[in-house]
């Protein structure tokens, strides 16, 4: 009975308290995979060509996202208007989880919008089936040929 408790305890320990102490550094976040490739038909391809960052005024003024509730925000989208690639991780403020939550949806449904008109099915494609995950105190969302590479590869950069 003690082996299973303490069992218990250690998983406890392990995933309630590593998960909270998580910082990600941005900018090494934003130069790797801006870099990243991955191999499709014989060739090495980057996953994020032509990507740029997207800046607060822009997200508020196209958008209409409240910043000012976020500790960080990246996000990258491609200048390639054929192409829906992209990445956006942010950290809410303190407090501000349930508000930031909502920015975020409201964020991904106007993005959502402009790529499901039937002009590029691929790209439509790669939107609807865009990774999403709480990792720590911070929410990253993936689109691209290869979200879990992107997860990996974001959740190694030390």
């Amino acid at each position: 009975m003690r082996k299973i408790l303490i069992g218990i305890i250690t998983i406890i320990f392990i995933t309630g308290c590593s998960n909270k102490d998580i910082n990600l550094d941005l900018e090494k976040i934003e130069v790797e995979l801006n870099n990243l490739e991955i191999t499709e038909n014989g060739q090495n391809i980057k996953l994020f060509d032509d990507n740029k960052k997207m800046d607060n005024e822009k997200l508020q003024d196209k958008y209409g996202m409240n910043t000012d509730i976020f500790e960080e925000i990246l996000v990258e989208t491609s200048d390639n208007l054929s192409s829906s690639s992209m990445y956006a991780i942010f950290l809410p403020k303190k407090g501000k989880e349930s508000d930031c939550e909502k920015e975020i949806k409201d964020f991904f449904e106007k993005y959502d919008q402009a790529w499901m008109m039937g002009y590029f099915p691929d790209e439509e494609v790669l939107v609807k089936n865009r990774t999403e995950e709480k990792y720590g105190k911070y929410y990253i969302y993936i689109i691209s040929k290869d979200n879990d590479k992107v997860i990996e590869k974001i959740k190694n950069i030390k």
